[in-house]
């Protein structure tokens, strides 16, 4: 895998103990990590509707949600707005957390 890094709730400290897992991952990586999955029996979920994902749940564990880019900006776009995220206090609303986040995304591609 060439770079991955977490985001969502669990990197931004107010996720729940049944709060998934997200993680970003670029198209090759994730596609890979389907397949392999896929391989040893692991029950892949439908995509995501808001953004291109998917997700897989391991037995008790979390649900782990994979985020997939396309590219290098799309992946520093992520990355980008999720450490504005981790930096502003915690919002507990997810719905107002995906709002800004998604404010933070759209600065990213304004100014680079």
């Amino acid at each position: 895998m060439k770079n991955y890094f977490i985001t969502g709730s669990r990197a931004y400290g107010v996720a729940k103990p049944d709060s998934d897992l997200d993680i970003v991952l670029y198209k090759d990586d994730a596609e890979q990590l389907s397949t392999f999955l896929k391989r040893i029996g692991i029950k892949i979920d439908s995509t995501d509707e808001v953004y291109s994902s998917y997700y897989f749940k391991i037995d008790n564990y979390p649900k782990i949600n994979i985020v997939v880019v396309r590219n290098e900006d799309e992946f520093k776009e992520w990355k980008y707005a999720t450490k504005k995220m981790m930096k502003i206090d915690s919002i507990k609303n997810k719905f107002e957390r995906i709002r800004i986040f998604e404010q933070f995304r759209k600065e990213f591609r304004e100014k680079f």
